[in-house]
């Protein structure tokens, strides 16, 4: 039986991260290991991680953001399949039993299954998960490249010696550091799929990944630097290119009203001497007074719908 090792990076998560561990330590077919790390957290984080016992290894490292307490639970974790598992989040019951099911019926870098998203304190609930990324190479690269299909690391087994190859998650991102690695994984192994809910995944006001500017800026800065990376390694990118790039993350900047994200688009255009119709528009909206500039992209989204 393959074995596998939960890893739960926790800042600040004293309000969540009980049931977090609960949820991992009551698998139908437990993990080798559950690893908290607190990542540098001024709450009560690190008392409740130790409160489990030995049933959990607890870690402590000053504050460096998710990617580095991820990167660190996988240096100190001994199985050979890694699980990520958000500290608001929880897993299901039968997760574990059903990725290490898949993963035990081939050799796959990556196995995931669905995610259910749950809005707290309601009772509203939506799917995320398809199985578009499951495949040879380049699958999982293709189908995440521009919208993440897998929600949540918590969602996947990840083969432990794939993440050392991948080199981990990278800490210059935090909002998309989850699709940076699915993209440079994809390009090293299959991955596999499993059509059933494997994590319920809570959303608050204070998710990361609420902060659209943000997550539109890093979605550009991760497939540039994917870009890069393949060709360093010599390695047959997906069929884009860096104008391609821009032009999508910035119409959709403007759809979503994320100034911030266009503003840095529009600069990195530049760096790069690109021009075009997308641009031009984009930077006589970002001249317009704030009021005026709203008005246009309402104005434009709903003759869009």
């Amino acid at each position: 039986m393959p074995t596998t090792s939960i890893i739960i990076p926790a800042f600040n998560a004293a309000k969540y991260l009980g049931a977090a561990i609960e949820s991992a330590l009551s698998q139908t077919l437990p993990a080798t290991q559950v690893i908290v790390v607190d990542d540098g957290s001024t709450d009560e984080t690190g008392t409740i991680a130790r409160q489990f016992g030995d049933a959990v290894w607890s870690l402590h490292q000053a504050n460096a953001g998710v990617s580095a307490a991820r990167n660190h639970g996988a240096r100190e974790a001994t199985a050979e399949w890694l699980l990520f598992l958000d500290a608001d989040d929880l897993m299901c019951s039968e997760a574990l039993n059903r990725l290490v099911a898949r993963a035990s019926s081939a050799d796959f870098g990556v196995v995931y299954g669905q995610t259910e998203y749950f809005w707290e304190g309601t009772e509203k609930r939506r799917l995320h998960g398809k199985g578009t990324a499951e495949g040879g190479i380049p699958s999982a690269t293709v189908a995440n490249f521009w919208k993440s299909t897998i929600a949540t690391p918590g969602a996947a087994l990840i083969r432990r010696s794939l993440f050392e190859e991948a080199g981990g998650f990278r800490t210059e991102f935090n909002t998309t550091a989850d699709r940076d690695f699915w993209l440079r994984a994809g390009m090293l192994a299959p991955f596999a799929y499993v059509e059933e809910v494997v994590i319920e995944k809570r959303e608050h006001g204070a998710n990361m990944s609420g902060d659209k500017s943000r997550a539109r800026k890093q979605a550009a800065e991760v497939q540039l630097s994917f870009l890069r990376w393949c060709d360093e390694r010599g390695l047959t990118r997906p069929a884009v290119d860096e104008r391609m790039i821009l032009e999508q993350n910035l119409e959709r900047s403007l759809a979503e009203r994320s100034i911030a994200a266009a503003e840095w688009l529009c600069a990195e255009a530049r760096r790069r001497d690109l021009s075009g119709p997308i641009f031009t528009r984009a930077q006589r909206l970002l001249s317009m007074p704030g009021f005026a500039r709203d008005l246009e992209l309402k104005v434009r989204s709903y003759f869009e719908r």
